[in-house]
């Protein structure tokens, strides 16, 4: 899905800070060109300066990522609930098709989307 999509983006979510895999979220999105938006949890998954980082997500997010997520056309959604706050009461990205990586089988299947039910460091580095 990630290689057929002309508009992705990455959704970053707590689980990323809680499992210590912001490194491996870094270098998959450096090695394929792909901006990370943040939600309220995972604030910090990258540097605020970073060139890929687009900034919050969601209601309590910026017009930045929202717009972004609203043209995006796949969605990679790592170690996130995938809630009302970050999907725009699941507005953002409608049109997206969803991929979310989760090691919680509940807030993986979430959205309608395709589930990887992984640890977020390993399954991106075996996607990489």
């Amino acid at each position: 899905m990630l290689r057929e999509s002309r508009e992705p983006m990455i959704v970053s979510g707590g689980g990323m800070l809680y499992g210590l895999t912001s490194d491996a979220m870094r270098a998959f999105a450096y090695k394929h060109g792909i901006p990370v938006a943040g939600t309220q949890a995972g604030k910090g998954a990258l540097a605020w300066d970073d060139a890929l980082n687009v900034g919050g997500i969601g209601v309590t997010g910026g017009s930045s990522a929202n717009e972004l997520a609203q043209a995006s056309d796949c969605v990679l959604a790592v170690g996130t609930r995938l809630q009302d706050f970050t999907t725009g009461s699941n507005t953002l990205f409608s049109q997206a098709r969803l991929i979310a990586i989760n090691a919680n089988p509940f807030d993986a299947l979430k959205r309608n989307t395709t589930t990887v039910q992984a640890d977020a460091a390993l399954a991106l580095d075996a996607r990489s």
